[in-house]
């Protein structure tokens, strides 16, 4: 993940910049839209078990992403 965040903000930069306050709550978000998504696809993975479950082992299991270490 740090490989491709580290080329995804060189090509960002080049067009936009991002203040560091939000550079510094990136993980975060990123950690908050998996939840998100999670929640708002409950009816479609109450559907698919399988992949309910798959996807819950996915935000639990998700190592800390270090963006910035």
């Amino acid at each position: 993940m740090k490989s491709f965040y580290t080329h995804f903000m060189n090509g960002y930069e080049m067009e936009n910049h991002l203040d560091t306050l939000f550079l510094n709550k990136l993980e975060l978000f990123i950690n908050y839209r998996r939840m998100l998504m999670y929640t708002v696809s409950q009816s479609w993975l109450e559907s698919n078990p399988e992949d309910n479950e798959s996807w819950k082992r996915m935000i639990l299991n998700s190592p800390q992403l270090h963006l910035f270490n």
